[in-house]
């Protein structure tokens, strides 16, 4: 007998999420990555949404810090309602770091 758990559509959705989130967090701090965002991404491998959106409210201000991850954590975590990721929040001085960090590699 074939006891191999079949994902449902629900899982199947986080895990896309959390592949999404660890690719982008994998390329970031010169291949370090973003730990916080990882943690997100272990939360929905896991099946459990709350706790991923639980760590992204709590850590919200790291993750600020790289606006594409943020954008992708308030769109596909939250759908969209997450005032922590707001784009007022996200962009600004958070973006002009981030893209000086990208240009200067610091």
């Amino acid at each position: 007998m074939d006891t191999e758990r079949v994902p449902s559509a629900e899982q199947e959705k986080y895990d896309a999420l959390a592949k999404k989130l660890m690719d982008l967090q994998a390329v970031e701090n010169e291949g370090r990555g973003v730990n916080c965002v990882r943690e997100v991404a272990i939360s929905l491998e896991r099946g459990n949404l709350e706790d991923a959106r639980q760590v992204a409210r709590t850590d919200g201000d790291k993750i600020r810090g790289y606006p594409p991850i943020a954008r992708v954590i308030r769109d596909e975590l939250f759908d969209g309602d997450a005032p922590q990721f707001s784009e007022e929040c996200i962009g600004g001085i958070n973006e002009e770091i981030y893209n000086s960090r990208k240009q200067n590699k610091i």
